[in-house]
């Protein structure tokens, strides 16, 4: 409502240490009259580690305030979408879903995506007034197994979100 309030902050990027390898997804159909997902809020690569099998990755930002409204929907549509046909062993998706957990899990998505959600329970959204979680991953049921644990970074001097970590366990080395 202030002087400011045409300015938005949002963006999304994956980034990714060499030699570690990053490619673009194959483009999927799209139904008619659709549109191409906001690339401020969604991308999705293929991420190749030396030694593993190739995995889609994607990092999202939901609209915030709205919980799960048509837009985010449609965003959580289209990042399951996107993984769908690639030549990956799994799937892992990094976001400021700005969707709480629960809604998240009451929602119907994770269970109609095929996809498990990975979170702290640590709140990764910190104010002066609130303090929740919003920022988590999920994967699906072949790179559950390779998740060994989610932190938020609460040292990290970042506001109002701390970056999530995850970790994976030994056995995603075995991915040959």
């Amino acid at each position: 409502e202030g002087k400011n309030s045409h300015i938005t902050s949002r963006g999304v990027a994956i980034f990714a240490r060499s030699p570690i390898g990053i490619q673009g997804i194959k483009k999927r159909k799209m139904k008619p009259n659709a549109t191409e997902p906001d690339p401020s809020r969604l991308i999705q690569g293929l991420v190749d580690v030396p030694g593993w099998k190739p995995f889609v990755c994607s990092a999202t930002y939901g609209k915030d305030s709205v919980g799960m409204n048509e837009e985010n929907r449609q965003l959580l549509a289209d990042l399951s979408v996107g993984a769908q046909g690639q030549e990956a062993c799994f799937h892992l998706a990094a976001g400021d879903f700005n969707i709480d957990p629960e809604v998240m899990q009451a929602s119907g998505f994770l269970t109609k995506s095929g996809m498990h959600m990975v979170a702290t329970q640590q709140a990764t959204c910190v104010t002066a007034r609130s303090s929740s979680v919003r920022d988590y991953f999920m994967t699906c049921a072949r790179g559950r197994p390779l998740l060994q644990e989610v932190k938020a970074i609460s040292e990290y001097p970042s506001s109002p979100h701390k970056p999530v970590q995850v970790v994976f366990s030994e056995r995603a080395a075995n991915m040959k």
